[in-house]
């Protein structure tokens, strides 16, 4: 059964008083240029007040946390700053698509030394409350940087057959950096395991593999990155993309490891086999509202949303 809102849908159209309301609302403090193009737009595609939308928001963010709502030509961007992590660390945009609201971006980028706070999961939380008061079908993540490709498949987001030819790149890449450090993966049937999950066949591999936590600090030893690994990845990676020379396609691989390792060594916390593997790359993957049992998934990891719930079957 779908993923419900909490939320009571307006009842009236909204005016440029219900936005005035929203500074008073404590929340926003750059709220956006109120137009007639505006509103109109609001009117066909939002089926909630403002105030109930900033409501959203606000439970989710503390007094360090300035929300900015900006209109623009095809409906709104909402952005989040804190003057804590003096840093912008989330933006994302809306459109008006024939007649529906959708989801045209959304960027997160936590500064690394707050990463590990639930800051990540609870701005996941939060999408989740407002796209399905937005009545949007699903939410989509091109999930990248050092750790967003491993983050959102752990959450539970899945890969889906509309991007099949990007997952059958990615697939190859990955297979190449788990066939890299198959010598270290001495516990049996891990290396069989990963290589399974690595060929995306269903949309749940990506989680799988994400989650594969066989630890892998023996790689915080630059001996072996250097002289065991990176070798056979390099070769690995050239039959990937058929490509007779190192290119910069492999380079950046080989510094995303890199990346990833001295983050967890940093951090004194194991590298587990699926940040390894996923370090760095771009992952395009989904949450279903209508899938009870992913969301019920990705829901728990995440600690609780706010405002949305599963319709019992019986309902």
């Amino acid at each position: 059964m779908p993923l419900v809102s909490k939320i009571p849908p307006r009842t009236r159209d909204v005016t440029e008083a219900d936005f005035d309301e929203l500074e008073l609302f404590g929340g926003v403090k750059n709220r956006c240029d109120v137009t007639s193009r505006f509103l109109n737009a609001w009117n066909e595609a939002v089926p909630i007040l403002p105030q109930d939308f900033l409501g959203i928001v606000m439970s989710y963010v503390d007094d360090d946390t300035t929300v900015t709502l900006r209109n623009h030509s095809k409906l709104f961007d909402i952005e989040l700053y804190s003057s804590k992590l003096h840093t912008k660390y989330f933006d994302c945009s809306y459109a008006l698509f024939e007649g529906k609201p959708k989801t045209q971006s959304a960027n997160l980028e936590i500064p690394a030394a707050h990463r590990s706070t639930g800051l990540g999961a609870c701005v996941g939380a939060m999408l989740i409350d407002i796209d399905v008061a937005m009545r949007l079908p699903y939410r989509s993540v091109d999930a990248a940087l050092d750790r967003g490709a491993h983050h959102w498949p752990k959450v539970g987001y899945e890969t889906y057959e509309k991007n099949w030819s990007h997952n059958l790149d990615l697939s190859s890449i990955l297979k190449s950096k788990i066939e890299a450090v198959k010598p270290f993966l001495t516990e049996d049937g891990i290396f069989e395991t990963a290589m399974a999950h690595a060929a995306l066949n269903k949309g749940k591999d990506i989680c799988h593999l994400a989650r594969m936590d066989f630890d892998l600090s023996v790689l915080f030893d630059d001996t072996n990155l250097d002289e065991k690994v990176f070798p056979i990845l390099h070769h690995s990676l050239l039959n990937a993309f058929n490509s007779s020379s190192k290119s910069p396609l492999v380079t950046k691989r080989e510094q995303n490891i890199q990346t990833i390792v001295r983050l967890c060594k940093n951090a004194g916390k194991p590298l587990t086999l699926g940040e390894y593997t996923l370090a760095g790359e771009t992952v395009r993957v989904r949450a279903d509202f209508s899938n009870d049992g992913q969301m019920g998934q990705v829901i728990r990891n995440l600690g609780g949303v706010k405002h949305s719930h599963i319709v019992p079957i019986n309902h």
